[in-house]
């Protein structure tokens, strides 16, 4: 909850660097979640108080652990999924770079062939499903195509730039 939010990055080659911090202080994530509450609008990444902040022993910056289940797998991977493939009139997804769907439904045909030819090892006993499947996944085939599917198969497909920051 905001470890990183006081941080301040070190340009490099490759991004920003941000360094390694021991200690949020309680009372500046406290001050934080005023503000967000007061104005309606995150602070820092804080978005108002947790549940938790009333209890006096528990320290809501590092008596939360991370869940990558949720926090990862089942959201920022499965969004950028969607992002890629599903053409949200909202948000307009088909007029960006990065819309790898309909029409080029010949993307999703040349991805699911790929994944088809793919042989895991002894450990992942799930096969690699078809990407039109997506909602169907489970939260375990997520990370598996994040880490080992995604950049073998969006290679190519999707453009190099996005591709580097997958």
């Amino acid at each position: 909850m905001g470890a990183l939010c006081y941080a301040s990055g070190k340009p490099n080659a490759t991004g920003i660097t941000l360094p390694l911090q021991t200690h949020t202080h309680k009372h500046k994530v406290f001050e934080d979640a005023t503000l967000a509450s007061e104005n309606n609008v995150p602070f820092y990444g804080v978005a108002g108080f947790s549940p938790l902040t009333p209890l006096n022993d528990f320290d809501v910056v590092f008596g939360c652990v991370f869940e990558p289940m949720h926090g990862v797998d089942l959201g920022p991977m499965r969004q950028l999924a969607s992002l890629w493939f599903d053409s949200n009139t909202k948000s307009k997804n088909c007029e960006n770079g990065w819309y790898i769907g309909a029409p080029r439904v010949i993307a999703h045909v040349v991805i699911d062939e790929l994944l088809s030819k793919i042989w895991s090892t002894s450990n992942i006993t799930r096969l690699a499903r078809s990407v039109t499947q997506r909602p169907y996944w489970k939260s375990i085939e997520w990370p598996r195509f994040m880490l080992y599917y995604g950049p073998v198969v969006l290679k190519g497909i999707l453009p190099t730039r996005y591709i580097k920051k997958f």
